[in-house]
Formats: structure tokens, sequence, C-alpha cells
């Protein structure tokens, strides 16, 4: 046995952008929030356009686009449309999510070797439904 498998306890692995790609479909997902953002009222296509260039430069773990996209819009989440703008911003991403290239690969290896855990936060039904993509392996997910 190497001196690295006994010495090691556990690994754990964040869900974002480390097994599953979130960052690729960020574009996909903004579109849909400001779409449905157009409840507000009509606006101009270039500025929803630019609007959504500067919510893709923003740090989705620091920041957060979701409640940069809020203050762009100047409402808060309290706002009457806003739990349908966070829905339709959520629920693109449960529709395309995909693990990243290799990710299954090397969840098994590490697996085989060492004792694993998939660490992450957010609400749960979104966790839950973004570990699902991993249970197909046999992993099993408690939010």
């Amino acid at each position: 046995m190497s001196r690295l498998r006994r010495t090691v306890r556990l690994v754990c692995f964040d869900l974002d952008d480390t097994l599953i790609d979130t960052e690729a479909v960020a574009p996909t997902r903004l579109d849909c929030a400001l779409e449905r953002a157009a409840l507000l009222g009509p606006r101009d296509p270039a500025a929803t356009r630019a609007m959504r260039d500067r919510l893709l430069c923003v740090d989705p773990v620091v920041g957060g686009r979701l409640p940069a996209l809020f203050a762009a819009l100047d409402i808060g989440f309290e706002y009457t449309h806003a739990g349908a703008i966070r829905d339709a911003y959520n629920s693109r991403l449960l529709e395309v999510v995909t693990l990243m290239d290799g990710a299954l690969e090397v969840l098994a290896r590490a697996r085989w070797c060492h004792r694993t855990a998939i660490v992450t936060n957010g609400p749960a039904v979104l966790q839950r439904a973004k570990s699902s993509v991993s249970r197909s392996t046999g992993w099993s997910t408690t939010c």
C-alpha cells in the first residue's frame, strides 16, 4: 500500500465546475433569466446584450450572477417577479447540466483508492438535481 493511500483519509469534491460544468451554461442561464425579466417591461436589445456580457464577467462564487442581475435590473429578491426570474435562471441549469470531461474517471479512481465525498452548498433542491448526474456511478447524495 502506498504511503499516500495510507495517509489520505478523505477526498472531497465540489460540484460546480469541478465535477459538473456550470460555467459553460452561464450564457444560456442568463438568457433565460433576461427573457423572463422582460416581464419588467421592454428593454433595448443592445442594452440587454451588454448587460448579459457584463454579468458573464461577474465571479459566480464571490458575488454571484443572480444577485448581480437583480442589481442591474434594480430589483430585490422580494420583488414580485424575482422568483420567476430566479426560477428561469436555475431551471435552465437543471435542464442542461453535464459532467466535466474526465469527472467520472477521476471519481472512480479516487473512490477505488480513498474514502470520497461530494461537498457543495446552495439550495437543496438544486444540489440534489445537480448531484443526480453522478448517481449512475453509485454515488449517493445527502443534502
